[in-house]
């Protein structure tokens, strides 16, 4: 008789790592935005602290609060525009310069078997006549 008991230990291994690599994964992610969270929050104090410094107290904070952390969403978000143009500006750019090698290659590769073609047709019409031919 086979026992299959080894098969299903080696899964549950497999499945045991699956899981680690997902934790390992969440806890990445969590610890990420944790952080980002914690830098928002010092960022807002310092800047609240700063606008409440300038502007008059019968200001409400809640509105203080609350237009400073939009200003600095506002420009988490201008930032983040301005690293995709750059990255999307770059991958246009090789994409062109790709394109052009490419093409330039194509059309160096075509006029240089076009030239050989009309070269090994000009000595086939020769070598008709060099060539010793059977009579009919």
């Amino acid at each position: 008789m086979m026992s299959f008991s080894g098969e299903y230990e080696y899964d549950d291994d497999e499945d045991e790592d699956d899981d680690d690599e997902e934790e390992d994964d969440d806890r990445s992610l969590d610890l990420l935005v944790k952080f980002v969270q914690n830098v928002f929050k010092k960022v807002s104090k310092r800047a609240r602290k700063a606008v409440r410094s300038v502007l008059p107290v019968n200001i409400p904070t809640k509105l203080v609060g609350f237009s400073v952390n939009g200003v600095i969403i506002l420009a988490f978000f201008w930032i983040l525009k301005a690293f995709l143009e750059v990255v999307c500006t770059l991958g246009s750019v090789v994409f062109v310069s790709i394109l052009l090698v490419r093409g330039v290659w194509t059309g160096i590769s075509y006029f240089q078997d076009g030239r050989y073609r009309r070269t090994d047709d000009y000595d086939d019409e020769n070598q008709a006549w060099t060539r010793t031919q059977p009579v009919s």
